[in-house]
């Protein structure tokens, strides 16, 4: 937050039934002209604590294929790259991005 705006947020979904209670699932954003300040990777390194506190055991996300800055990111952060869907993501220009798929354990 600067002032009274909000400039990133991060969202954790933990999983409900008892066979994935330990993965959680997550959504981050920041303004793009807060990018590359160090917000993103502590609304990482705050999710992470939270999850733990949680029982946790499991980050995971997912990327387009195209935002490499977001990437390297989730990988400064201890994130590798499980998978892929291709061509899962439809772009503006008509072209298309693949879903990476990305988690780290806790």
């Amino acid at each position: 937050m600067e002032g009274s705006q909000i400039v990133g947020m991060i969202e954790g979904n933990i999983g409900h039934h008892w066979q994935i209670k330990h993965n959680c699932e997550l959504g981050m954003s920041v303004l793009k002209e807060y990018r590359r300040q160090g917000i993103g990777f502590k609304l990482l390194s705050a999710l992470a604590d939270w999850a733990k506190s949680q029982d946790v055991a499991r980050l995971e996300l997912t990327v387009f294929s195209n935002n490499i800055p977001a990437i390297g990111l989730y990988k400064k952060h201890g994130f590798l790259i499980e998978g892929k869907r291709t061509k899962a993501i439809k772009l503006s220009d008509g072209s298309f991005a693949d879903s990476m798929l990305m988690a780290k354990r806790i």
